[in-house]
């Protein structure tokens, strides 16, 4: 009876780097001219006389599917790029893995964490500077099981950060489903600022009236700060910082959220202007609770009759900027949609009247002039 035991074979490539370790049984084959094509003579005589065939080509499919090249193979490598950022200014890293690939997709990390940030792609923002002695390690690992990976010691010149001021678009008050942006500014040691709304951490201490959003996308209706506006109520809104291992620089600001009742519209003039001018309105919003905002720049308006008065596209005019044409009256209208909720308007009449000013005559002084002979 022939007797039959395994053994262990490890498949090197031209680099000489391990691509493939399998495990054969010691049975006869003939196998060295299947080998002898590939210029492996030295495994041919070793293993000519007891490797099977199908086992030897299933190794060598193995090997050219996952030799050099392949991301599960290519562990190892650098990361390529600038040590120093300045706060508000970004440089871009490269991760090179064990077998000179600049394409890899990895995971990028930053530690300690709060003086600066790197994103998905390598690309390094400075947030606030390093104190001497101080650098953060920058890594970055494949997504493949055995990628590339590397680590840069990076650090950050210029001020830091002393505080952070929240913002947000609607002036603290939103309608239930309007929803509301946040922004959050950092000032640093230098008195300068710079937008950290993508940076910080949001929170909401009442989430049943409002959510927001930390990270994440950027497309419209989505992204860092932006609040989902869910029942009427105040929820104080949050914004935290953390720089190494000091305690957390935080902003906040209350958001009320009500429900949209009525909109008042009034104007610069009292309801009357003359023609050829310009008078300016203002929307004011009432919402459940008694609370008001201010959302002139937020409503849509229309004028009844455009002959008489009229509103430029927004942006080319400041918000409920009306110009006014022939005499008459126009019904003025803001219109505010809160959420999914239907249009709230308000509306104020305009009444153009008078007469615009015509040029009757040019008088020049004085009537009968002189000027002596010789004299200018």
């Amino acid at each position: 009876m022939r007797s039959e035991s395994a053994s262990s074979v490890c498949l090197q490539n031209a680099q000489g780097n391990q691509t493939a370790h399998v495990v054969v049984s010691n049975q006869s084959s003939g196998i060295a001219e299947a080998l002898r094509p590939l210029g492996l003579h030295a495994w041919a005589r070793h293993i000519a006389e007891f490797v099977p065939v199908w086992l030897v080509l299933a190794a060598l499919a193995g090997w050219f599917a996952y030799g050099c090249g392949s991301p599960g193979n290519c562990s190892g490598g650098n990361i390529s790029g600038a040590s120093t950022v300045a706060v508000g200014s970004q440089v871009s890293l490269t991760l090179t893995d064990g077998c000179g690939d600049t394409k890899v997709p990895a995971t990028w990390s930053a530690s300690p964490s709060g003086y600066l940030s790197v994103d998905s792609s390598g690309n390094v923002t400075g947030l606030s500077a390093t104190p001497a002695g101080v650098t953060v390690a920058v890594t970055a690992r494949a997504t493949a099981t055995v990628g590339g990976n590397g680590t840069l010691s990076m650090t950050v010149t210029g001020p830091t950060l002393q505080s952070i001021a929240v913002t947000d678009a609607d002036n603290g008050v939103a309608a239930v489903g309007n929803g509301d942006q946040f922004k959050a500014t950092g000032t640093y040691s230098d008195q300068s600022t710079q937008n950290l709304t993508s940076y910080v951490n949001w929170s909401s201490s009442v989430a049943t009236v409002a959510t927001i959003q930390t990270g994440g996308s950027t497309a419209a209706g989505s992204g860092p700060g932006l609040a989902s506006t869910l029942a009427v109520g105040d929820t104080l809104i949050g914004a935290s910082f953390t720089i190494g291992s000091a305690p957390a620089i935080t902003g906040s600001e209350v958001l009320t959220v009500g429900t949209l009742n009525t909109i008042t519209v009034t104007d610069a003039d009292n309801g009357v202007a003359p023609p050829s001018s310009t008078d300016q309105f203002t929307a004011t919003a009432g919402y459940s609770g008694g609370t008001t905002q201010n959302v002139t720049a937020l409503v849509t308006w229309t004028s009844g009759n455009t002959n008489v008065a009229s509103f430029a596209a927004n942006g080319v005019n400041p918000p409920g900027l009306a110009a006014t044409g022939v005499s008459g009256t126009a019904l003025i209208t803001a219109t505010l949609t809160a959420g999914t909720s239907t249009p709230v308007p308000g509306m104020e009449n305009l009444t153009v009247e008078g007469t615009t000013p015509t040029l009757v005559s040019i008088a020049v002084t004085p009537a009968n002039a002189s000027v002596a002979a010789g004299l200018a």
